[in-house]
């Protein structure tokens, strides 16, 4: 098995980039709760997913279902890990309690880095199923 570090970081990048933009507006206190519920499962489950899509398809050649599950579940992680650092860290307009604020972040950063890992292998599983659709367009 050939992990390829580059894609790995590129699609872990890319993620975690959207990960903190979807963050950064589940703190906003001034959001209605619905769309705040939102925000925080699109960058807890399917920013994860895309991520390890991103990484099969940013690997040159084609993945084995190993090497996809392995990379996803990393670049997921990744995401999953910031996603929940930032929603943990909203919890900070909710309540002045800070070692409240610290449990809840930790926790949720931990949940997430899981359930974003799994999530990324997810992808990852899913992308050498779906890859001969996208060959003609890297």
């Amino acid at each position: 098995m050939q992990l390829h570090q580059p894609s790995v970081i590129q699609a872990g990048g890319i993620a975690a980039g959207v990960a903190i933009l979807l963050g950064i507006l589940t703190t906003m206190p001034l959001l209605p709760s619905f769309w705040l519920l939102l925000l925080g499962g699109i960058g807890g489950l399917l920013v994860p997913f895309a991520s390890g899509l991103g990484y099969g398809y940013l690997a040159p050649g084609e993945e084995s279902i190993s090497e996809g599950l392995v990379g996803g579940f990393l670049t997921g992680m990744v995401s999953g890990l910031i996603s929940g650092t930032f929603y943990g860290l909203g919890t900070l307009f909710l309540s002045s309690d800070l070692s409240m604020v610290a449990k809840v972040t930790v926790g949720s950063a931990i949940g997430s880095a899981i359930l974003g890992g799994l999530m990324g292998a997810l992808g990852g599983l899913v992308w050498p199923k779906i890859q001969t659709r996208f060959e003609g367009r890297r």
